[in-house]
């Protein structure tokens, strides 16, 4: 974490301040590891980001249940590990599951009996370190060459989770990412910080922080290895906050300048929480945008869906625009903003499976956003789709669009009507690529997502 974050956070346990009372390195804008201060206890900072836990284990947790996939350390171990001034070895506990033997050994510690308790939790601790040091080289690596792609494989091989390297490494062309850049786009100019909730592993981050460097950008979520991905090889211009997105928020009143939640509120159990505390912590001129929730009046459901008229009542009393997902994704591929002039009712939207809502105390955002100056998903380093294959032998240097599985296509097909079938890119437009020369060939690409603007250290 930088050290000028401080002052907008506070503790989301008692309210108050914090302070540094460890820090390693010593000195410069950048805390690696560090324990945080404040008057009812401390708070880990490890991997450059404080993990707002008091008790129990950092786990790995589903993106859609409040349920564990994998258990991590204590936060207590952590704490311990970070005073001994040994930090790496708390960074590795907490990028290493413990394996399935090791798992269930530590699980069943505390059935035993209290005297054999203390030695065999030093002994399990001390096997999980050792694979720890064995598995987190590519984790750790300073090396260019290690990209985003290979350590999103390694950690969805680890948790047996296949399906979550698709949806996630090709997340940047998907529909529902493209529908929240449209509202993302709104955060781009204001004062204050801006809020990613629910940030995953950074792909938000990646296009604001390209789009908006002056600002600071502040990514949370419950999952530490996503925001160590996002921090390391996805956005590194943000800073990340370890926290649950739907509890108290570890944020000061009115410091953050608008907030975005895309694609997961519809997860959250304790969403009237969340409103509060996105209510206290954004400015009284600052936006509040949900993008992509789930409508319940529309099967399948997902999560703790809602109807458009509960979304809307949880913001009783504030301004707000609601709007099908279907609009903002047209508007956003003939490059428009979105049309927050006029409302849309409950009724209108109840046929909808994908909503977004805009919540705005001064009203400022609620016109037509015209035309964007330039494509967002082009923002970054420019690389051909990955789901584009080139096809060998192909004397055009024809690349196909290829899903990486059925279940992928279910979810994301509808990129069909945007992205070809096939295209061919030949020696010049793949030199301009790499040159990063946006040729009108280029941008027509980019317009068509056969070209992405992807982080530096993405594929």
């Amino acid at each position: 974490m930088r050290t000028s974050t401080l002052p907008l956070l506070e503790c989301p346990f008692c309210g108050g301040g914090l302070s540094i009372a460890l820090r390693h390195p010593a000195a410069g804008d950048d805390v690696e590891s560090g324990i945080l201060r404040c008057a009812c206890g401390e708070i880990p900072v490890v991997g450059g980001i404080p993990i707002f836990r008091r008790e129990g284990r950092v786990d790995v947790m589903q993106q859609t249940r409040d349920v564990s996939m994998s258990v991590g350390p204590t936060v207590r171990r952590l704490l311990d590990l970070v005073r001994a001034d040994r930090g790496d070895e708390a960074l590795r506990l907490l990028l290493v599951p413990p394996g399935d033997f090791l798992r269930r050994a530590l699980l069943a510690v505390d059935l035993l009996p209290a005297g054999l308790q203390r030695r065999t939790r030093s002994l399990v601790e001390a096997a999980w370190e050792r694979r720890s040091r064995r598995r987190s080289r590519l984790f750790l690596s300073n090396s260019p060459d290690v990209k985003a792609r290979q350590v999103l494989a390694e950690l969805c091989r680890s948790l047996n989770r296949p399906e979550h390297f698709n949806h996630f490494f090709h997340r940047f062309s998907q529909p529902r990412h493209l529908t929240s850049l449209s509202l993302a786009m709104l955060l781009t100019e204001g004062r204050g910080a801006g809020l990613d909730l629910a940030c995953g592993f950074g792909h938000t981050l990646h296009t604001l922080t390209a789009a908006s460097p002056s600002r600071p950008w502040i990514g949370l979520d419950r999952n530490f290895f996503e925001l160590f991905v996002a921090r390391r090889w996805v956005a590194p211009g943000a800073d990340y906050l370890c926290a649950d997105a739907d509890g108290p928020l570890p944020l000061a009143r009115g410091v953050i300048g608008g907030a975005l939640c895309a694609d997961a509120f519809h997860y959250f159990l304790r969403k009237r929480l969340c409103v509060e505390e996105l209510l206290r912590v954004v400015s009284l001129d600052g936006p509040i945008l949900l993008a992509r929730v789930g409508n319940r009046l529309v099967e399948p459901r997902e999560g703790y869906e809602l109807d458009p008229g509960e979304y809307r009542a949880l913001f009783a009393g504030i301004r707000t625009r609601m709007l099908g997902d279907g609009q903002l994704l047209e508007r956003y591929l003939a490059r428009l903003g979105p049309a927050l002039a006029a409302d849309r009712s409950a009724s209108e939207l109840a046929g909808e499976k994908w909503l977004s809502l805009v919540a705005d105390r001064s009203g400022a955002v609620f016109e037509e956003h015209g035309a964007l100056l330039a494509w967002p998903h082009g923002l970054g380093r420019l690389r051909v789709n990955p789901l584009y294959v080139r096809e060998a032998g192909s004397s055009d240097g024809r690349w196909t669009l290829r899903m990486p599985s059925k279940w992928f296509e279910f979810e994301n097909g509808a990129c069909r009507a945007y992205m070809p079938e096939g295209v061919a890119l030949d020696d010049r437009v793949l030199g301009d690529l790499e040159l990063g020369f946006r040729s009108p060939a280029i941008e027509e690409l980019v317009r068509r997502c056969v070209v992405l603007g992807l982080p530096e250290r993405y594929v």
